[in-house]
Order: structure tokens, then C-alpha cells, then sequence
């Protein structure tokens, strides 16, 4: 891989890494939906831990039926 494309991964993994730190950082939010409020599954967590809605949100979101919240 060139060197020049090296760094664009690099940046976008460290630019993804500064987000999850910023949303584990917060207070009591990590593992809560953030259009219901409801705690996220465990399981969910599991397989992706950077969700930031509930199975039931991100399936309503993905129909396009839930509108993007930003907390």
C-alpha cells in the first residue's frame, strides 16, 4: 500500500477512535439508545460496541421512519 494511502486510513481510524473515546467519556450515555433512552442489549454491545441505538431504533431508523438524533 502507498504511503500516501496508509495515512488516510490512519487518519480516519484515529478520527473514529477520538469518537468512541468521546462517547464512552460521557456521562451514564454509553450502552443508552439515544432516541429511546432504553439500555442497549448486552448482545448488541457485544457485536457492535460503538451502536448508538437500540435494535428496535436502528431498524426504524434504517426504514427511515426515526429520524437522526445527535446527543
Amino acid at each position: 500500500m502507498d504511503k500516501k494511502k496508509l495515512e488516510a486510513f490512519k487518519k480516519r481510524l484515529e478520527t473514529r477512535q477520538q469518537e468512541l473515546r468521546r462517547t464512552v467519556n460521557r456521562k451514564g450515555s454509553f450502552g443508552e439508545c439515544i432516541s429511546c433512552g432504553k439500555e442497549i442489549n448486552a448482545k448488541r454491545l457485544e457485536a457492535v460496541p460503538w451502536t448508538r441505538h437500540c435494535i428496535e431504533c436502528q431498524e426504524k431508523l434504517e426504514k427511515g421512519q426515526l429520524e437522526e438524533a445527535s446527543r
